[in-house]
């Protein structure tokens, strides 16, 4: 198989900018997949349960057992 050769410069300004920004974008993300697996942010919590309802990871277990 014949090896693709590449033109990248990943010394240069743009990729490196590039790179940065993926770096922020993929924090960020994992920031909102962290909240999204807790149930939401603590005000979304609270509200939930003052409705009297279970939290969606409790409720998860409810069906289990």
């Amino acid at each position: 198989m014949t090896a693709i050769k590449s033109q990248v410069n990943s010394r240069s300004a743009e990729f490196r900018a590039n790179a940065e920004r993926m770096r922020n974008l993929v924090s960020d993300l994992r920031e909102k997949i962290s909240t999204v697996t807790q149930g939401g942010d603590q005000a979304a919590r609270d509200k939930h349960l003052a409705r009297g309802l279970i939290a969606a990871q409790r409720n998860d277990l409810c069906f289990l057992f």
